[in-house]
């Protein structure tokens, strides 16, 4: 992925060029991304537990694709 993200900086005509493979390619994983972030805000769903000192905490469970938990995290 970095790779195609600097040819994308030094080739800044080629962005949003449809007919460049590499900038379809960043467009392609642009969209997944995006997707994998609606599906957690969407999906994820906290169940009540206790942590072994019997605290109440929630959990959830999600297996993303893609590094997003850190970008779609605010949104809890």
């Amino acid at each position: 992925m970095l790779p195609l993200v600097v040819a994308a900086a030094v080739h800044a005509s080629l962005a949003g060029d449809a007919l460049d493979a590499d900038w379809r390619e960043i467009e392609r994983l642009a969209r997944a991304v995006g997707r994998e972030i609606h599906k957690m805000h969407a999906f994820v769903r906290f169940r009540p537990a206790q942590d072994e000192k019997g605290a109440p905490l929630h959990v959830a469970w999600f297996e993303p694709e893609h590094h997003i938990v850190r970008a779609a995290s605010g949104f809890f």
